[in-house]
């Protein structure tokens, strides 16, 4: 399947705003007696807290925790994530469209995708999300089990491994991953009540920068940047999957053993160390997975048949009777 090249520019939500409407509860929290992870009630509350307004309103875009906030994206302790415009799979740049909304991720690769929402979240709540359990089970693995940071602001974006033998798709929109949301221990109380008077960011980095403890870390370096997703991580960088490239490789080492016939007994011995070097890789690499398992298993039956040959070789020379033994070796 063709990738597009990008020829629009990424939307604005990629970018940070001139006014982000926060409150002060952004950094001062509401409920500061509230501990464990959010219910969907608590979600809404916190995010009409720092300034959103309810689920699906008009200025749901640019206002609250979860930009937008869509009433059936929420779960008992939860949020939804849809699958956003930007994508990269092995290496290639995509832009998903209402023309073309579906992202093809073939077996044995990665891509990385981005989110269609925007967070703006609290300096005393964490988040983390996963995949779908469905998902999952159709052998699609998210890279790593992201925490996103107390206070993070911008887009969202992971890596998606494809380890199945068949292509997985997932279209513009389309729920692919859940968030849930944690609070942190509450703050010690004279930090509390600092946090309490300050009634902007700007106050807040300033606050940060010459009067608070060094053990205050509400940025993790300095003040809070945006990163655009996907392509503000890579830093020129086009990742691909070893486990593809690996897998072509070996395809073609099981053809190539088929020609094998004709090759003198030390050449064939010299060809099945090399085999075996690859598959000894191969098995360090894959793990174990689907398609390759396959291949591997295969080499192993043209190995045996190959030692098979070179000692009837050997005892024929002997004897000087000719002797032929069929080598055993079949592409999966």
């Amino acid at each position: 399947m063709s990738t597009p090249a990008l020829q629009q520019p990424a939307p604005e939500h990629w970018h940070e705003p001139s006014q982000k409407n926060l409150t002060s509860r952004y950094w001062d929290d509401p409920f500061p007696e509230l501990q464990g992870m959010l219910t969907a009630e608590y979600i809404v509350r916190y995010h009409e807290a720092i300034g959103g307004g309810p689920p699906d309103s008009d200025d749901g875009d640019s206002r609250g925790m979860i930009r937008p906030l869509r009433a059936e994206l929420l779960k008992p302790a939860g949020y939804e994530l849809t699958l956003g415009p930007r994508c990269l799979v092995q290496g290639q740049d995509r832009l998903l469209s209402d023309r073309e909304p579906s992202l093809i991720i073939p077996k044995n690769a990665i891509a990385f995708v981005s989110m269609e929402q925007v967070l703006c979240l609290p300096h005393y709540l964490v988040a983390r999300f996963d995949l779908t359990i469905d998902l999952i089970y159709r052998g699609l693995l998210l890279g790593a089990g992201p925490q996103v940071d107390p206070r993070y602001q911008g887009g969202l974006s992971c890596p998606l491994h494809n380890i199945s033998d068949d292509e997985i798709e997932i279209r513009l929109g389309e729920p692919f991953a859940k968030m849930d949301f944690v609070k942190t221990v509450p703050r010690d109380p004279e930090i509390a009540r600092r946090l309490s008077n300050i009634t902007s960011e700007r106050d807040l980095a300033i606050w940060l920068a010459k009067d608070a403890p060094p053990t205050q870390r509400l940025f993790k370096r300095g003040a809070p940047t945006w990163r655009e997703p996907i392509f503000g991580y890579l830093n020129g960088r086009r990742p691909r999957s070893s486990l593809r490239k690996l897998s072509d490789e070996i395809t073609y080492a099981v053809k190539a053993v088929k020609t094998l016939r004709n090759l003198s007994p030390l050449g064939i011995l010299a060809v099945a160390a090399a085999i075996a070097a690859l598959v000894f890789a191969a098995l360090q690499l894959t793990n174990g997975l689907s398609t390759v398992k396959t291949e591997l298993q295969s080499l192993r039956a043209c190995q045996q048949s190959l030692a098979a040959q070179i000692e009837a070789d050997r005892r024929s020379a002997a004897s000087r009777v000719p002797l032929a033994l069929p080598l055993r070796c079949s592409q999966p």
